[in-house]
């Protein structure tokens, strides 16, 4: 069942929200402290790289079919 929203649309709003979360956490790794969080930031970093990758190849599929 379709929601309404072009997919393109909903794509490019996930892919804001990765680097949101990705923006988020680079600065997080860097707050004084973070040290001892550093390999749980680079764990999130990571994820976040990933999900914005596949999203872009959703989003490039998207709009190829298009």
């Amino acid at each position: 069942r379709s929601s309404g929203f072009p997919l393109r649309d909903v794509l490019e709003t996930a892919m804001q929200l990765e680097a949101n979360s990705l923006d988020l956490y680079l600065k997080a790794s860097r707050w004084p402290g973070a040290a001892a969080g550093h390999a749980v930031f680079s764990a999130l970093i990571a994820e976040e790289q990933g999900h914005l990758a596949r999203l872009g190849t959703l989003l490039d599929e998207a709009v190829l079919r298009a």
